[in-house]
């Protein structure tokens, strides 16, 4: 049995655990490959790692934690489906509104090479289809090629190249998507 939990957090719950949640974005992508110089806060700034697990939770989004075996967050995954603002703020070419958006996946330094990252992945992959949302939409970094193989190996395919300044960093962008099977009924 994993050592680790996932699971998806409550909206009751959830600006509760935005701190610890924001922490663990933040510290994920101050190291390579990402290289952010962002800093933690402040919540309303979407180019902090606070305010940018904020602005998605504002939008509704899903947030799946992995907790240690001591309950400490150690992994986020975020998905969120896309309304027109999240669009226009993403920048993801040939999404639609409704269209699923994996917006990040951060796992602390010790806790990785335990799988959790496949596991943030599928669960956010699982919401959409659960939620009847028929494309499934990621972006990385093009200098992460071991991220963009794993996703191509879940059956994601590129649509899109770009340039964005986040996180205090200008970097290219891969867009990435995958059409999904609805949800099996019982």
């Amino acid at each position: 049995m994993s050592q680790f939990a996932v699971e998806l957090v409550e909206p009751s719950c959830l600006m509760s655990k935005l701190g610890e949640i924001g922490g663990v974005v933040h510290r994920s992508f101050l190291e390579p490959p990402w290289n952010f110089t962002w800093k933690l806060e402040p919540s309303d700034d979407p180019d902090s790692g606070l305010g940018f697990v904020t602005m998605l939770a504002q939008h509704g989004a899903d947030f799946f934690v992995a907790r240690d075996s001591d309950g400490r967050i150690v992994g986020v995954g975020a998905g969120i489906a896309f309304d027109e603002s999240m669009l226009e703020h993403f920048s993801v070419n040939g999404a639609q509104s409704g269209d699923y958006y994996c917006a990040t996946v951060a796992v602390d330094s010790s806790a990785r090479k335990n799988g959790l990252f496949r596991r943030l992945v599928d669960a956010r992959i699982e919401r959409a289809r659960e939620r009847g949302i028929p494309r499934v939409y990621v972006r990385t970094r093009v200098d992460a090629q071991t991220v963009i193989d794993y996703y191509m190996g879940l059956g994601f395919r590129e649509v899109t190249r770009y340039m964005v300044d986040q996180g205090g960093t200008r970097s290219e962008r891969v867009v990435m998507v995958m059409d999904l099977d609805p949800a099996p009924t019982s």
